[in-house]
């Protein structure tokens, strides 16, 4: 969306690492928000805008056996449901690639 910056990071708020991300709209900050939900530890937020103006956000949940890459999809200002996109047990760096087309390629 024009005139939309997000900013991304990884933070530890009582014990926990979480990512978290904030908005600015026409020159105004949002409060944050965190964008991964679930107990575990979130890690190495990769974000990225498509041609459609939709914003991917991807990051890793190192947690021994439990480990996974897992994202979420903002679109207009609403944002999916996380979803694992990894095997169990695979927990790597991740890699984000717009295509022209409006998709996402994500490798790990």
């Amino acid at each position: 969306m024009p005139g939309v910056t997000w900013v991304f990071w990884q933070g530890r708020r009582h014990g926990q690492w979480a990512v978290y991300g904030r908005q600015r709209v026409r020159g105004r900050w949002r409060p944050e928000q965190r964008l991964s939900t679930t107990s575990q530890a979130a890690w190495h937020p990769k974000a990225m805008a498509d041609v459609r103006g939709r914003v991917w956000l991807a990051w890793e949940h190192p947690e021994r056996e439990r480990s996974a890459i897992v994202a979420r999809v903002c679109e207009s200002g609403r944002w999916s449901a996380e979803q694992i996109i990894s095997p169990p047990g695979f927990s790597r760096r991740i890699a984000l690639a717009a295509t022209p087309q409006g998709g996402m390629w994500l490798g790990y």
